[in-house]
């Protein structure tokens, strides 16, 4: 089936669009999409001026809460998580030293690993935050285990440690209210 373009009335017909209910219209800030030239927008709107355009609220509060994470603290915090995940799970044998210590200090977890946070959707990286928050005694219990490894592993889980301090703490806490 050829794809319909947004230059006809009926084009929008055989995927089942019908303009006489169509009331908005909604897209991220996309230009083809929201653009008031010659975005999907205007040439709905021509064809159909009931049908308002809005940004799109669950973009727009991503938007804002991607700019409210921009305090430093927070942006650190942030940072800190994502790379400890990627430490374990760069690692079998560090990532199964995590899940031990899961079963031994979070057995009314159901996790069993961290999450790596999305760089643009925030709803993501608050699932990535709040299984952090959540792994938190295990993560901990687990890095104070594998610091006296030999080598980089064990260097890597001091530097953790240390930078998992009260404000690291205080900036989870502010995160996971957001």
């Amino acid at each position: 089936m050829k794809r319909p373009t947004f230059r006809s009335r009926n084009n929008l017909h055989p995927i089942g669009v019908d303009l006489a209910y169509m009331v908005g219209q909604g897209y991220d800030g996309a230009a083809a999409m929201s653009g008031d030239k010659n975005g999907v927008q205007k040439h709905i709107a021509e064809k159909c001026p009931s049908a308002l355009y809005v940004h799109c609220a669950a973009h727009s509060l991503n938007l804002c809460l991607m700019k409210a994470a921009d305090v430093p603290e927070i942006r650190a915090a942030l940072t800190l998580m994502n790379s400890t995940a990627v430490f374990y799970k760069d690692s079998n044998k560090r990532l199964l030293n995590l899940q031990s210590w899961i079963d031994v200090r979070c057995p009314e977890s159901g996790r069993t690993n961290l999450k790596k946070q999305c760089a643009t959707r925030w709803v993501e990286k608050q699932e990535a935050v709040l299984i952090f928050r959540d792994l938190y005694p295990a993560i901990l219990a687990s890095l104070e285990d594998m610091s006296k490894w030999p080598g980089d592993t064990g260097s890597q889980c001091l530097v953790f440690l240390k930078a998992l301090d009260a404000s690291f703490v205080l900036a989870l806490e502010v995160v996971n209210a957001v």
